[in-house]
């Protein structure tokens, strides 16, 4: 299985923007970047909110082997 772990990857993204936005950009990048972070505080605070109820729904199963965050699982074939 192929995991993307939503909180850690909006995480790491937002502390690189904010690596980022600390060097010479234009106004234009500095607008994307900040965009893009309050995207990812957003992406953040949603799976908070979600997650529980996602474990309510049919199919949807708490990875009792991994269960400290929610994960995008592609299973490889």
């Amino acid at each position: 299985k192929e995991r993307i772990f939503v909180r850690v990857a909006a995480k790491s993204t937002i502390k690189l923007i904010e690596t980022k936005l600390e060097e010479d950009l234009t106004t234009e990048e500095t607008d994307y970047l900040t965009n893009f972070k309050s995207l990812m505080t957003a992406l953040d605070g949603y799976v908070n909110r979600v997650e529980p109820r996602l474990l309510q729904l049919d199919g949807v199963h708490e990875d009792l082997d991994d269960c400290f965050d929610l994960a995008i699982v592609k299973t490889q074939q």
